[in-house]
């Protein structure tokens, strides 16, 4: 894969989901020292990449899940609806995340709708 953001932006982990022959990274993005948005790339061949604009997934108040740095995530698709997944620095909802993985991941081995 042959993908880099453009200065002053910082790339992160990255997760993939593929959808209708295109390949979409998203990736945590920082300009600073927090990882505060998300970055977009779309692929039909993991070497040339068409960037599509990051969204911030910082700024709550203190005390709700985004007032601190976002961390991994993820992409679902349930019922016809893409659902993104993100964590944050707060321990509880990470622990939250990781539970909705593991439920997710064992209803799409099983063949659950």
């Amino acid at each position: 894969m042959i993908y880099r953001v453009v200065p002053p932006k910082r790339m992160w982990d990255s997760w993939f989901y593929e959808w209708q022959g295109k390949i979409h990274m998203y990736y945590s993005e920082t300009c600073g020292e927090e990882w505060d948005s998300v970055g977009h790339a779309v692929s039909d061949d993991f070497i040339y990449w068409d960037l599509r604009p990051s969204f911030s997934v910082k700024g709550g108040v203190l005390g709700e899940w985004n007032h601190a740095s976002a961390k991994t995530g993820m992409v679902i698709r349930h019922d016809n609806k893409f659902y993104m997944l993100i964590g944050s620095t707060r321990r509880l909802l990470n622990i939250l995340i990781i539970v909705l993985f593991l439920y997710c991941r064992r209803r799409l081995v099983s063949g659950e709708e």
